[in-house]
């Protein structure tokens, strides 16, 4: 943990994101200030996960809704890339 790789890889978590996310991600001692998520379920379970987040490190697609990316960037100050390259360059620099 700590080294920027992916430690593993966790599908088919409907109806279990936010509980998962707090056992791998909210440990203590997980550094929470580079911790990102990026959110597909604007609605859903991805909410209680952003507002575990720092402010600005819950991201918000660029291919979402615009009135989904005003609403939660108004919410949570989630970051809305404007492209996968705004994304890479934010996540390199954060």
């Amino acid at each position: 943990m700590g080294d920027g790789k992916i430690q593993e890889i966790t599908t088919s978590l409907t109806g279990r994101k936010g509980t998962e996310f707090k056992k791998r991600f909210m440990r203590e001692g997980s550094n929470r200030r580079k911790t990102f998520y990026i959110g597909d379920d604007y609605d859903g379970e991805d909410r209680s996960i952003a507002e575990l987040l720092p402010q600005t490190n819950f991201i918000v697609p660029w291919f979402a809704p615009d009135a989904k990316k005003q609403e939660l960037t108004n919410e949570f100050q989630a970051f809305v890339p404007k492209d996968p390259t705004d994304l890479l360059r934010y996540l390199k620099f954060s």
